[in-house]
Parts: C-alpha cells; sequence; structure tokens
C-alpha cells in the first residue's frame, strides 16, 4: 500500500498545475486539504479514505536551479467505475491536460483493467483506473465483474 506521493513541479507550472488537479481528482473523490511553505506545497486526499494525505505537488522555486528541468512521474489513481475514468479524462483535456490515452480497456494488463492518461500541465502522465468489469460504467460491480489477472 501507498502512503503517499509527491511531484515536483516548474514554478513556472505550479499554478497552472494545482488548478489542474483540483479540476481532474474531483470525481475521484480527491480535495485540496492543506496548503504550506507559503503556498509552494499542497496536499490532496481522498475523503472517503480518512484523513490521510496521500498526493502532494510542490514548486521546485525560481531559486533551485532546475526550474524548467522536468523529470516526468507516472501516478494512477483509483477510480471506483468505468464512467469516473471517462469523467477524469474528459476534466483532464478541459482544464488544460494534454491526451496521453483515450479511455478503454488495457487488456494487456488484464480483462478489466480500464484506464484512461492526461499529461498534467508539467508534463507528468497522471492515470485513472477502474479494475472492475463493464458493469461498472453502469455504476454497479457484482463479484463476477472482477476477474483475477491470473
Amino acid at each position: 500500500m501507498i502512503d503517499h506521493v509527491g511531484i515536483e513541479v516548474p514554478a513556472s507550472k505550479y499554478t497552472e498545475t494545482i488548478a489542474w488537479y483540483e479540476a481532474v481528482l474531483f470525481p475521484l473523490g480527491y480535495r485540496k486539504a492543506f496548503t504550506l511553505a507559503n503556498g509552494e506545497l499542497v496536499g490532496f486526499r481522498d475523503n472517503r479514505n480518512g484523513d490521510n494525505v496521500d498526493w502532494w505537488v510542490s514548486s521546485r522555486g525560481v531559486d533551485s536551479g532546475v526550474d524548467e528541468v522536468n523529470v516526468t512521474t507516472h501516478v494512477a489513481f483509483c477510480a471506483k467505475d468505468r464512467a469516473t475514468v471517462d469523467n477524469f479524462h474528459r476534466i483532464g483535456i478541459a482544464a488544460g491536460g494534454k491526451n496521453s490515452g483515450d479511455p478503454g480497456v488495457r487488456s494487456a494488463y488484464h480483462a478489466n483493467y480500464y484506464g484512461a492518461f492526461v499529461l498534467d500541465p508539467a508534463g507528468n502522465k497522471i492515470e485513472a483506473v477502474c479494475h472492475a468489469g463493464a458493469a461498472a460504467r453502469r455504476g454497479f460491480v457484482s463479484a463476477s465483474d472482477v476477474e483475477s489477472s491470473e
């Protein structure tokens, strides 16, 4: 289990990136929980999972000497159903992200792996994924919808 993940973005893209995450994480249940370090560190949490802040975005700052150098990250957020994956992708692009993979089944991973990929304003590859079957598109998941990857 991952406790938390943090990414650093160039100062020149920080405000845009925070606004982007506020928009695209909303359908996944995430809300901005903390703003620290004079606004240069923001923590998000999924309020359905208690008080743990598990997604952090920080600014590298102008004085770091690496402001425009970007080391990209790939992070996948769990979605409750396929419609939420679709919504994440639509909002991510509408909020200024770039498409990096349309919503769809990725059967190379397993039969029910339904994901979508969007690049945030700083170039990080952000994914929303649902591991339930097609019935999850309708918001209903039964035990038979979830297949193992074996």
